[in-house]
């Protein structure tokens, strides 16, 4: 059959795509006042190692994560993927939290609306958890957004915290 080579050919590509979608990792940036030169561990060596690091903020003096790992409401969903207050799997919660310890980000979901009122209770629980202010939540890696099955017009922005610079304003 003469199409069965293009259609395969057609589907591998698709496969292709999909995997390389799905798998593309972006290389995260370097935080400000560290050089690109990794040490044995896999930290970043500080710019100025004579200089005081300060503490990053949801962190402990170690770098560890402040209690928000141990907490009794945190649950590690695979390697390294921690959900933060719990995998509210019965929607108590306006919003969900993901931690990524591999990027040392955050992503969260805004689950109901009023979104603004839950964007905002997001934010307030993760001062509350990380024990960092506004300022300091501002420079962690938060990433805030809302399924389409919420908000179809919002879905694919990326809203920010409400007192970060750049969030989307919500009513």
């Amino acid at each position: 059959m003469p199409g069965k080579p293009l259609l395969i050919g057609l589907l591998l590509t698709a496969a292709l795509i999909t995997w390389l979608v799905v798998s593309w990792r972006p290389t995260p940036a370097v935080p400000t006042g560290f050089s690109p030169t990794s040490l044995p561990d896999g930290t970043m060596a500080p710019a100025d190692s004579a200089a005081e690091q300060p503490v990053i903020p949801g962190r402990d003096e170690n770098g560890a994560i402040h209690d928000a790992l141990r907490h009794p409401e945190t649950v590690e969903l695979s390697e390294g993927v921690y959900a933060l207050f719990g995998e509210n799997l019965t929607r108590e919660q306006p919003f969900v939290v993901t931690y990524y310890a591999f990027d040392d980000s955050y992503r969260a979901a805004i689950l109901q609306e009023p979104l603004a009122a839950s964007r905002q209770a997001l934010a307030r629980a993760l001062q509350d958890r990380l024990g960092a202010s506004e300022a300091e939540l501002c420079a962690l890696d938060v990433r805030v957004g809302v399924p389409v099955a919420v908000n179809p017009a919002l879905a694919d922005r990326a809203l920010g915290l409400p007192f970060c610079p750049g969030a989307v304003r919500l009513e």
